[in-house]
């Protein structure tokens, strides 16, 4: 899948517009979120003077895992896309390029803003229970039955500071 775009015929005509439909090949693979398939990219690119402005949205699906239980759940994400390409960069590090042939490449452009509007510690509902840290269960569906004497805890001297 092509995620460059030719624009040569909006280099010379200033204010002249475009609309472009394409679907963006994106891996992600992250502790609690990962995306596999495509984005798909809508976007206006607008020819301006020294450059193409290329303003629009991007969505797809990310698979989340729940910071606390670990239930995963797929949630699509849309994010705005608003990038200019230059001819002439004043810094090559930073600033996104229309090569010498009049092609722009939105891949990156979209790989960055999808990952930068990734949660950063999703949860399936923001009051999870989580998981019980001595056996695992998960405490949103079904209570945890205790395990023993909490005495022999290195912490156990501390317990009466609870008591209210």
């Amino acid at each position: 899948m092509a995620t460059r775009l030719l624009v040569s015929d909006l280099l010379t005509r200033l204010g002249a517009t475009r609309r472009e439909r394409l679907g963006v090949p994106i891996e992600v693979s992250l502790t609690q979120a990962s995306i596999a398939g495509e984005a798909m990219l809508d976007v206006q690119l607008a020819g301006i003077g020294d450059g193409i402005l290329v303003r629009g949205t991007a969505s797809v699906t990310v698979r989340y895992a729940c910071n606390r239980c670990l239930t995963e759940w797929d949630e699509n994400l849309e994010v705005g896309i608003d990038q200019v390409y230059r001819v002439e960069p004043e810094d090559i590090d930073t600033e996104m390029v229309v090569d010498a042939t009049g092609w722009i490449d939105v891949g990156a452009t979209v790989h960055d803003e999808i990952i930068l509007a990734l949660q950063p510690v999703p949860l399936c509902a923001p009051d999870c229970r989580g998981l019980c840290p001595e056996c695992g269960t998960d405490l949103n569906t079904e209570p945890c039955a205790g395990h023993g004497d909490a005495s022999s805890s290195p912490f156990a001297a501390l317990e009466h500071l609870f008591d209210s």
